[in-house]
């Protein structure tokens, strides 16, 4: 069925297509981030994203979106995840291993963050994937209404009994969007505040204010 696929964005049929046309493909090109610019900061730790979500990018960014969403694409996910290895390695040329972690759904079912990170396995054969964090649902959302986001966060996550390696090397929490950082926060806090903590995602949205340490 790959090739009855046109193009995420602009949705031109040019058989094969997984993902972009030749000409939006070029646009993407000219508006991801590189190397020099990759990483983000105003977090407890560092941001890593593909895209940066600015209103003028703001529909090829949907399209990147909906389509890791949607798994409709599954050669082009691949591909977003290789070219964002690359940008990742100019930054760090030494070799790097540890574990990558992704938010728990909310019905602990497989979705588009786990589809991340089994494709960043694919390309960063140092690293295990670690299904370390669980879902606090034994918290009621109205006791949780006089709380500020900072302790919001801090109830969301919890360890689970899953034992982590004492050589664990870098903690890298993969998730397809950051927006607030509030689900990046809450791994990062459940995690210990680990000082080797990373967020590797495609793509992240700085308008929106990160969470206040109180």
């Amino acid at each position: 069925m790959r090739w009855l696929r046109s193009c995420v964005y602009c949705s031109y049929f040019v058989p094969p297509v997984d993902g972009f046309c030749e000409s939006c493909w070029e646009l993407f090109e000219v508006e991801r981030n590189r190397s020099v610019d990759l990483k983000r900061s105003g977090y407890p730790f560092p941001v890593y994203s593909l895209l940066t979500w600015t209103d003028d990018r703001e529909p090829l960014v949907r399209a990147v979106v909906d389509v890791q969403k949607m798994g409709r694409a599954p050669y082009f996910s691949r591909l977003l995840a290789q070219i964002f290895t690359v940008e990742r390695v100019a930054l760090n040329p030494q070799p790097l291993h540890g574990l990558f972690i992704h938010p728990p759904s909310q019905q602990n079912k497989w979705d588009h963050s786990a589809v991340l990170r089994e494709n960043f396995l694919h390309f960063w054969k140092g690293f295990r994937r670690a299904d370390c964090l669980e879902r606090n649902s034994n918290v009621i959302s109205h006791q949780q209404k006089d709380l500020s986001s900072f302790e919001r966060s801090k109830l969301r996550f919890s360890l689970s009994q899953t034992p982590l390696p004492r050589n664990k090397g870098r903690i890298v929490f993969v998730d397809d969007i950051i927006t607030t950082g509030s689900t990046a926060m809450a791994a990062y806090l459940a995690m210990g505040e680990p000082k080797d903590f990373e967020v590797w995602t495609l793509v992240h949205r700085p308008k929106l204010a990160t969470l206040p340490r109180v």
